[in-house]
């Protein structure tokens, strides 16, 4: 767990950058500080393994003072990923993974090993492990990235916009092999971005930076949509934060109405022939095919593809704030 308790970052006694934070970052979970260009929040992620040192208050990890740690200690602990990967140019992919197992002083069978898994990790070809980082596209090279940080195998996960150099298709790639990764890992990630989108997408809790490093809300993708604490944070979450909020509640999570070639009660229309949506799809799904296909009703399946029942135009009505 990582606590920030009343912490403030002031430059040359004037320029406030992170104001009295005070916020909690559960352990194994992926907490997302997001807002716009100068808000203090990759300040505060550099506070945390004291590429920054706070000029008042406290950075805690699992209750011990950070101020208080060996430096080198300390990020021997925390996995650090950067925008345009900052791998090392002159070494070939295989060094540039193994680095931290090295300075740590591995035998080389165990850093070939670990090379070699964390490559299969994080989706890499292994032919790849012998190029160098010009040799490969944008997002090889941030799949390297992250498989550095990892190489030690760090209870935390430090990523300070580490998708904003890539094109949207791939950025959506690697957004989905993070959440993958961390379910079979379990980090504690702490995950900057000025993207919205991105942050509802990945964040378990999402921290909304206001200008010189004010904390406007933290909480889940879900609570902030529902309920925004200010202005500011209804206004940075964009107009459409309703679909958005639709979005994030799948079709698992949703009670269906019975099958209406059983029943007389649904309304006729749900056009049991349109294929059904899936469990892992969203009430945004749902709400997209019942426009295009001018429908009040549209069926559902379970994870076999059997069908379940249907969602209709009221359950996505009261899911609405």
């Amino acid at each position: 767990m990582i606590a920030f308790e009343a912490v403030s970052k002031v430059y040359d006694n004037r320029v406030t950058a992170v104001d009295q934070l005070s916020l909690v970052l559960p352990a194994a979970s992926v907490t997302v500080f997001v807002g716009p260009s100068g808000c203090g929040k990759t300040t505060s992620l550099h506070m945390i393994n004291r590429l920054e040192q706070p000029t008042r208050g406290v950075v805690r990890i699992d209750g011990t003072d950070v101020a208080a740690r060996d430096v080198i200690d300390l990020r021997r602990g925390i996995g650090y990923v950067l925008q345009n990967a900052g791998l090392f140019p002159h070494q070939r992919i295989f060094d540039n993974i193994a680095t931290v197992p090295r300075l740590l002083g591995w035998s080389r069978q165990q850093i070939g090993a670990r090379v070699h898994e964390l490559a299969a990790l994080v989706g890499l070809a292994e032919d790849n492990l012998q190029r160098y980082p010009h040799q490969l596209s944008g997002g090889q090279q941030q799949r390297v990235g992250v498989a550095r940080a990892l190489a030690a195998d760090p209870p935390i996960l430090l990523m300070d916009e580490p998708f904003g150099a890539v094109d949207p298709l791939v950025r959506t790639r690697l957004q989905d092999e993070l959440l993958e990764l961390q379910q079979q890992l379990a980090k504690t990630i702490v995950f900057v971005t000025h993207d919205i989108d991105e942050a509802l997408r990945l964040g378990d809790q999402v921290a909304v930076f206001q200008d010189a490093g004010v904390l406007a809300q933290c909480g889940s993708p879900r609570d902030l949509l529902a309920t925004p604490a200010n202005a500011f944070v209804d206004r940075f979450l964009g107009p459409d934060r309703a679909l958005r909020l639709l979005g994030l509640i799948r079709l698992a999570d949703v009670a269906v109405q019975p099958d209406p070639a059983a029943t007389t009660d649904v309304q006729p229309d749900a056009v049991p022939s349109l294929a059904p949506l899936r469990p892992a799809q969203t009430l945004r799904d749902a709400l997209d095919l019942m426009l295009t296909h001018r429908r009040n009703a549209v069926p559902c399946a379970d994870e076999s593809g059997q069908l379940r029942g249907v969602i209709t135009r009221e359950q996505i009505d009261a899911a609405l704030p």
